[in-house]
């Protein structure tokens, strides 16, 4: 559904709560999962006018700001960089303890290459949020909780599986 441009969404977050109600309604078993991109105002409305659930970063734009932050390095498209976003692309997501093994490698690229302030921008970003990257812990609690069918599913349907 397209939307004119409006101040803070107002009209789309009414429509978003009036459908999550319904649904909750109807399913109260659902587990309200919040993902967003990074803005602020997004989350100040998920966390104080969506029922209790999960807060999640969501990964794309997780991972947008990762390759800002290894092209700042780096340089834009370079093997080094490719390697090394891949690496990290893959921490952030699978590792339980991933965002904190970014943060430090990130850490790691600001302190050696201290005149590039978009490695220092992009880590100041992952340092904000990282409450809301745990992308491994979060896939071990849906999985634990849905039903075995969808597992079954989850698994068949990866890459990897």
């Amino acid at each position: 559904m397209a939307r004119m441009p409006e101040p803070h969404k107002a009209s789309l977050k009414k429509s978003l709560l009036a459908e999550l109600k319904c649904a909750l309604d109807q399913r109260p078993d659902l587990r309200v999962v919040k993902a967003a991109d990074g803005a602020i105002d997004n989350w100040t409305f998920l966390h104080n006018e969506v029922p209790d659930g999960v807060e999640v970063v969501d990964f794309f734009h997780a991972a947008e700001h990762l390759n800002d932050a290894i092209a700042a390095a780096y340089g834009v498209g370079t093997v080094e960089s490719r390697r090394k976003f891949a690496d990290l692309r893959h921490v952030l997501l699978e590792d339980p303890e991933g965002v904190t093994k970014v943060i430090r490698a990130l850490t790691y690229l600001r302190n050696k290459h201290p005149g590039k302030t978009d490695v220092a921008k992009e880590l100041a970003y992952f340092r904000k949020r990282r409450d809301r990257m745990r992308y491994a812990e979060l896939r071990e609690q849906v999985c634990r909780s849905a039903p075995a069918s969808r597992r079954l599913h989850a698994r068949r349907s990866s890459p990897s599986g």
